[in-house]
C-alpha cells in the first residue's frame, strides 16, 4: 500500500466538488504538470488523485503547487491497474458523484468534465461516458489522429490499443438520493469499464 500526502494545506472548510480525478503516474516528468494544470484550469471544479506507481523520482518532488491536488506515493511499481484501483479505493471512501480518468501525459479539454457531468446527470440510466481523445505528437505538438470512444458493446469489442486510456467519466456508486443507488465498479483498465458498462 502506499501513503497519501495533501499538497497544500487548508485553512479554511472547503465544499468537496462532484467529481474526483484519478491519475496513476510512474516517472512522469513535466507531462505531470501539464496535465495537472490542465485540469485546475477546467471550467468544472475537481479534486485530483495522483497515485504515484514508485515513480524513480517521487510525484512530489517535481509537481508544482497546485490546489485540490492529492499525491498516494506507491512504494514500488506495480502497474497502472493496480495503481488505478489503490486511487480509486481512496476516492470511493469520499462523497464524490463522479470519478473522471485522466493518464499522467494528457492534457484535458477545459469543458471535457462539464459536458460529461452535464451528460451523466441528465441521463442516470447511464453510468459511464467517455470523449474522444486527440493524439498528438510529442515533440512538436503536432495532431496524430483522434480515438474515438465506442459507443456500443460491439464498439468494445474493437477498440485498439489506445482505447484504454479514454478520457471516461463514471458515477462513484455515491447515493444519489435516499432510493437511489448505483453500484461501485471495480478499475483494472476502462475497456472493463466500458466492457461493464455495455454489458
Amino acid at each position: 500500500m502506499g501513503t497519501m500526502a495533501a499538497r497544500k494545506p487548508v485553512t479554511q472548510a472547503v465544499a468537496l466538488p462532484r467529481v474526483a480525478v484519478l491519475m496513476p503516474a510512474y516517472n512522469p516528468g513535466d507531462a505531470l504538470n501539464e496535465a495537472v494544470e490542465s485540469l485546475v484550469n477546467s471550467t468544472y471544479a475537481c479534486d485530483i488523485y495522483i497515485v504515484d506507481d514508485g515513480s524513480d523520482i517521487p510525484v512530489t518532488q517535481i509537481l508544482g503547487d497546485f490546489p485540490r491536488t492529492k499525491v498516494i506515493r506507491l512504494d514500488k511499481n506495480s502497474g497502472v491497474p493496480n495503481a488505478r484501483n489503490v486511487g480509486l479505493a481512496a476516492i470511493l471512501k469520499r462523497p464524490y458523484d463522479f470519478v473522471a480518468c485522466l493518464d499522467a501525459d494528457d492534457i484535458c479539454y477545459p469543458d471535457r468534465i462539464a459536458k460529461q457531468v452535464e451528460f451523466l446527470d441528465r441521463h442516470l440510466e447511464i453510468a459511464v461516458v467517455g470523449a474522444w481523445a486527440g493524439f498528438i505528437d510529442g515533440n512538436d505538438g503536432r495532431k496524430l489522429f483522434v480515438e474515438r470512444t465506442p459507443d456500443s458493446g460491439d464498439g468494445t469489442k474493437r477498440v485498439d490499443r489506445h482505447g484504454e486510456n479514454a478520457p471516461g467519466l463514471l458515477r462513484s456508486g455515491v447515493p444519489h438520493s435516499e432510493d437511489q443507488r448505483v453500484p461501485r465498479p471495480v478499475m483494472t483498465t476502462l475497456i472493463s469499464i466500458w466492457a461493464m458498462a455495455l454489458n
